[in-house]
């Protein structure tokens, strides 16, 4: 039997103790011996019912009466338990956790296949945008040296004072400009490698 079939069989004991009680208070006791014929026909050995039983005996809510693990009977909850899909629901249910389990693995695996994407998008189109900002400002300043260093004759002092001015201010804003690229670079790095740990991580779980 597979689980599905246990515990079915499972549900069919509890089904033939319901049908064959009067009321839970006193409760009619059986051997698991005896249902190899009352519920199976004889076709599952004593062993293979006596482990069902045993199993219905486990269950944390107890929805049978059990006596010395020997006889078996309804209690209370026996008729809501059954009513409410018994073990085949319960099996069932599980199945349909699995399954969400794994939907939800494959979401999140196809999520951070797509964000390292993106990740390493960033990181090369940032490079490439960095460069062209970066020779942006030494074409500014070069021109700007250009008209400093080799100014027409009747170009005076008070009018070189402002593009020198203009220079140390450019240079300025490319010092900080790089080092603003550079945590940029780092916070990138960092997103990148964990993003590429998370992936692998989820590959060598991939059942």
């Amino acid at each position: 039997m597979d689980l599905r079939e246990e515990a079915k069989a499972k549900d069919d004991i509890i089904k033939y103790l319901l049908n064959n009680q009067m009321h839970h208070d006193q409760p009619k006791m059986f051997r698991p011996s005896d249902f190899c014929t009352l519920v199976f026909d004889k076709k599952l050995n004593t062993d293979d019912v006596e482990m069902l039983v045993q199993e219905i005996f486990d269950h944390p809510d107890n929805v049978v009466k059990n006596v010395q693990d020997m006889f078996i009977g309804i209690n209370g909850k026996t008729q809501t338990f059954y009513d409410s899909g018994g073990f085949v629901g319960i099996y069932d249910q599980e199945q349909r956790d699995v399954k969400a389990t794994k939907d939800a693995e494959l979401v999140t695996r196809k999520k951070d296949r797509e964000q390292l994407t993106i990740l390493k998008w960033q990181k090369n189109t940032f490079w490439i945008v960095f460069a062209l900002g970066l020779v942006g400002g030494v074409y500014s300043l070069y021109k700007i040296s250009q008209a400093i260093f080799n100014p027409p004759n009747n170009v005076t002092e008070e009018q070189l004072s402002p593009k020198i001015e203009s220079i140390h201010n450019r240079l300025e804003q490319l010092e900080k400009g790089l080092k603003q690229k550079d945590k940029e670079v780092d916070q990138l790095r960092e997103e990148l490698n964990k993003a590429e740990m998370m992936v692998r991580v989820l590959e060598e779980t991939k059942p």
